[in-house]
């Protein structure tokens, strides 16, 4: 996220939105975004309905092609 964070003016430039989604609450973005300097968004997909729907997720530590 830092690295899209370092590089956000860059890629607004070519009209590219950038988001995070994470399947933590939106408290825990918040702080978790505060901490860390992010100011682009970070959507909650709390349950992860989103998340285990996409191709790629993370399973511990490995992916895993859904």
């Amino acid at each position: 996220m830092k690295n899209f964070q370092q590089n956000l003016q860059k890629l607004e430039a070519t009209d590219t939105q950038v988001l995070g989604v994470s399947m933590d609450s939106p408290f825990a973005n918040r702080a978790f975004a505060d901490q860390i300097g992010v100011t682009f968004p970070l959507l909650s997909d709390w349950g992860g309905e989103v998340t285990h729907s996409t191709v790629y997720t993370w399973t511990n530590t490995r992916p895993r092609v859904a």
